[in-house]
């Protein structure tokens, strides 16, 4: 938030500071309402509209958040981070024109991290429009712009340990960007610039483990599950590990705990499976197959 200006509700200090506090300590209602107060004051900025914005987001409020970033820009056309978060959410919801131009505009920004999370922006989109050989491109000018935004190695890892299907093909493609050591070495700068992000950690052991190399993969596993303890596919991941490497009864636990966080994950169910059926129970295995397919269904459903 340091690109817009923050010198707001110059004579109500006590409510933008409180909705600064509440906003720290993830009281995003609390901050919400503080910031009302200085908008019914009529003290009004970007700064105030951005962060409301952003606690709206927080509380999954997209459409309050969306009105709050175009307001914030227009009282302040300047202000980049409202302009990039409005893009970001005009991405979710397929709004790509607009996106677009609004990501034109932020690659030349002069602020280094701003042009940096615009490429990444740019990149993803061309991702999920299948045009794979711009995501690559946008990534290493993501990292032109700023080699010490973690995001940006950290995507280009992603494009670079993925294998990619063109849109209406049935198998991946033959592709010159599958590189698994180029994705542990952006991994590897990811986790250098930030050491506690837990994902950076999560996708490196998976390249590691898509090597067949538990001696590398199992420590970052470990290391993702220390750092983020309650993210279920973590567990599944490194269950699976324990199970192709025979050690049945670690995987087991890892899977209970995939599905005691996340009971709704057909995943971690059909991979304990697996394991009950290595294990010789066939009938746990075969209610664990059921709910899946239970729930599978049910999101067929709703889609």
């Amino acid at each position: 938030m340091a690109v817009c200006c923050f010198a707001a509700c110059q004579s109500d200090v006590d409510h933008w500071k409180s909705a600064q506090t509440e906003w720290e300590q993830k009281d995003y209602l609390g901050a919400i309402i503080e910031l009302n107060t200085c908008i019914s004051l009529d003290q009004q900025s970007d700064s105030i509209f951005l962060l409301r914005a952003r606690c709206y987001q927080k509380i999954q409020n997209d459409s309050q958040a969306m009105g709050d970033f175009k307001q914030a820009l227009l009282l302040n056309p300047n202000c980049d981070a409202a302009r990039l978060d409005l893009a970001r959410l005009q991405i979710i919801y397929t709004d790509t024109t607009n996106a677009g131009k609004s990501l034109r505009q932020l690659i030349i920004s002069p602020t280094s991290r701003i042009r940096s999370d615009a490429w990444i922006e740019m990149g993803r989109m061309d991702y999920f429009s299948d045009r794979f050989p711009l995501a690559i491109q946008a990534m290493n000018q993501a990292i032109q712009a700023d080699s010490s935004n973690h995001l940006a190695w950290y995507y280009r890892g992603l494009l670079f340990s993925r294998f990619f299907t063109p849109q209406g093909e049935t198998r991946p493609a033959t592709y010159p960007f599958l590189d698994f050591p180029a994705a542990i070495n952006d991994f590897g700068q990811c986790i250098r610039l930030k050491p506690d992000f837990a994902d950076a950690w999560y996708q490196r052991a998976v390249v590691y483990f898509n090597q067949f190399d538990e001696q590398h993969g199992m420590p970052d596993i470990n290391q993702a599950i220390r750092l983020e303890p309650k993210y279920s596919y973590y567990y599944s991941a490194r269950a699976h590990q324990h199970s192709v490497s025979g050690r049945l009864q670690d995987a087991l636990n890892d899977y209970n705990t995939s599905v005691n966080l996340n009971a709704l994950d057909p995943e971690a169910l059909l991979g304990r499976a697996e394991v009950w059926e290595k294990l010789g129970q066939k009938s746990n295995a075969e209610k664990d197959r059921h709910a899946a397919a239970i729930i599978a269904l049910s999101s067929k459903n709703k889609d």
